[in-house]
């Protein structure tokens, strides 16, 4: 589809049979095991600054058995080595000092590493049918031995450990997902005497391989908590580390043939394939992007941000993605893939600009759900999501929008000449869902801001214009959902008025209303607002026209204002007493029966008190 990397040999002849690599991510080496115990260290010369230069340095005193596997902890400086007869741990750097030695279990067949957050190290080994936990402390690796050793079914062939609590094992003919959970109390340790065994692991999911012949393949996919499986030849098939359980939004990854080696550089799966290939795939939607030729490529691994190394025995390449990112973003924006181009967006500025423009697609093609999800995530303004509706915003904020740089208002601009009925009413929906998620957000965090302010706590007060950027955006969202519910879903309308957080703009909401003959609706927004004479004139208007409403409705609405109101209640008492004097003088004998009783309670309790 496209070139994700450029190809460059670094080191065309090695003086020793490589056997496993690791890199060293921060530092930009590239650590390389031999058959015959010794490691090379192949880093870039700075000194040549004409043109990109590696040399190596060999260590012949690392190991004395052939090399297996490196794995490389650099927040602690550590190289852990797997030699066909023990695990080591060495210092990262020269002379690569040998701190300790696993020499309790013989013929180790896979292990894993993982750091906590409070940077404890965890290693699970799988030694002679058996699962052991270690832990890296002070200089040692101690087991946890206060529960058996977990029998396993066969020696496993890999072991990936997902985060502290998933743990997945690959067999032969099988792939299991285990719960560490519950294995270690979250508490972090400083000795082994500290060590707490809450319950052994537990085994959550076990998954069948489609063959015995070939060597199971698992990656870790971290960033997107998911878990790559090769079960079949050719195909990748994405799992739940947590459950087990297969992702169902992902499809297979199948590639052009037998995968000998896997592994994961964000967002591609790259694999070994026979006849000295390497093939480069996109996770999701699963697409092939690369193919590169390497002679008898065997081992490959992640170098970092844009690097990948691959090795054969004698030969080592580097393939960087750098030099072709924005070439490659470019292209695949205008071929409309920006899924892939938000992917490989090397900003998070960028990444946020392509992913609106996949907004606008989705709202083209009619996905409007998928539309507003994008902008949700994003956090992009209401107000410039409402330019796909200006026909919904206020008159108030018309001229807020050309603050906005027209770069950004363009992706806004959608002709909605061939939207049918139909269609807008789902765009509505829609829109409302996303609306209703916004008002959460902000109401969610104006209450904490007046809770803490009014509880001495500083924490989480927002500033003063943070605080006045949230209530405008709670008036605009609350004005615009009024204008939604109006279209699509009138019975809703009674609901947001009477809510205790309701800002929409009131000049808005009469217009709506009144447009629409939603008389009710407009009685409770002038009750909610304390616009008291207009709910009166409004009700006295209406009682003339229809049957609906009548004086009692006007006397039970006077009875419910206070004593400041008088002015109020004995304008309205006289119409009252001239259409039905019976009634007129019942309410003003009860309204003055309500109140004195209300000061003599009032008086009495002051009394009390005293």
């Amino acid at each position: 589809m496209y070139e994700a990397y450029t190809n460059e040999e670094i080191v065309s002849k090695l003086p020793i049979e490589a056997s496993s690599i690791g890199s060293y991510v921060s530092k930009g080496k590239l650590f390389i095991g031999s058959r015959q115990g010794h490691l090379i260290t192949c880093n870039q010369n700075s000194a040549d600054t004409s043109k990109l230069h590696y040399e190596y340095q060999v260590c012949r005193t690392f190991e004395r058995r052939p090399i297996i596997e490196l794995q490389v902890v650099e927040s602690h400086d550590l190289i852990i080595c797997l030699t066909d007869v023990h695990l080591s741990i060495h210092d990262a750097v020269e002379p690569f000092k040998l701190l300790d030695v696993c020499s309790k279990y013989k013929s180790i067949s896979a292990f894993s590493h993982f750091v906590t957050e409070s940077q404890t190290i965890y290693i699970a080994i799988s030694a002679r049918k058996h699962l052991h936990i270690f832990k890296y402390l002070l200089g040692k690796l101690c087991e946890i031995n206060d529960c058996a050793p977990i029998t396993l079914p066969d020696n496993a062939q890999a072991v990936v450990w997902c985060g502290v609590n998933n743990l997945i094992l690959a067999f032969k003919c099988e792939f299991q997902f285990w719960d560490m959970d519950h294995f270690l109390h979250r508490d972090d340790l400083v000795d082994e005497k500290s060590m707490i065994l809450a319950k052994s692991p537990t085994k959550v999911e076990t998954i069948r391989t489609e063959s015995n012949e070939i060597a199971p393949l698992v990656v870790a996919m971290s960033d997107l908590q998911i878990v790559a499986i090769r079960r079949e030849t050719s195909t990748v098939e994405f799992f739940e580390p947590n459950s087990g359980k297969m992702i169902t939004h992902f499809n297979n990854c199948k590639f052009s043939d037998q995968i000998l080696s896997l592994t994961y550089h964000h967002p591609y799966l790259i694999g070994i394939l026979p006849k000295n290939l390497l093939e480069i795939r996109y996770v999701n939607p699963p697409m092939l992007i690369q193919k590169i030729p390497l002679l008898r490529v065997s081992m490959i691994c992640p170098g970092g941000s844009g690097i990948v190394y691959a090795a054969s025995e004698s030969q080592i390449w580097k393939l960087c993605s750098e030099s072709q990112l924005q070439k490659n973003i470019r292209f695949l924006i205008e071929e409309k893939q920006f899924e892939l181009a938000a992917q490989l967006a090397a900003s998070p500025t960028q990444r946020t600009a392509i992913n609106r423009q996949l907004a606008a697609k989705h709202f083209l093609e009619r996905n409007f759900s998928k539309c507003f999800e994008i902008h949700n995530r994003l956090n992009t303004d209401v107000l410039l999501v409402l330019n796909l509706f200006p026909f919904l915003i206020p008159d108030k904020y018309v001229a807020v929008i050309s603050r906005y740089a027209q770069a950004e208002l363009q992706l806004f601009e959608v002709s909605s000449e061939n939207i049918t009925e139909n269609e807008r009413k789902r765009a509505t929906q829609a829109l409302i869902q996303f609306l209703v998620s916004r008002r959460a957000e902000c109401i969610a965090l104006v209450n904490q801001h007046y809770l803490d302010y009014n509880n001495g706590n500083s924490e989480r007060i927002l500033s003063t214009n943070e605080l006045k950027r949230q209530e405008a955006s709670l008036e605009l969202i609350d004005t615009v959902l009024l204008k939604c519910y109006i279209k699509v879903n009138p019975s809703m309308v009674k609901s947001l008025l009477r809510s205790k957080n309701c800002c929409c703009i009131v000049s808005e909401a009469e217009k709506d209303l009144n447009q629409n003959r939603m008389f009710e609706e407009l009685l409770i927004l002038y009750e909610k607002r304390k616009m008291y004479r207009k709910y009166l004139e409004l009700l006295q208007r209406e009682v003339k026209k229809h049957e609906t409403f009548g004086l009692k409705d006007i006397v039970h609405f006077l009875r419910r204002l206070k004593r400041d109101q008088m002015p109020l209640i004995l304008e309205f008492s006289a119409p009252i007493l001239s259409a039905n004097i019976e009634l007129g003088v019942q309410f003003l004998f009860i309204y003055s029966l309500l109140w004195m009783t209300k000061k003599q309670t009032q008086n009495k309790g002051a009394k009390n008190q005293a």
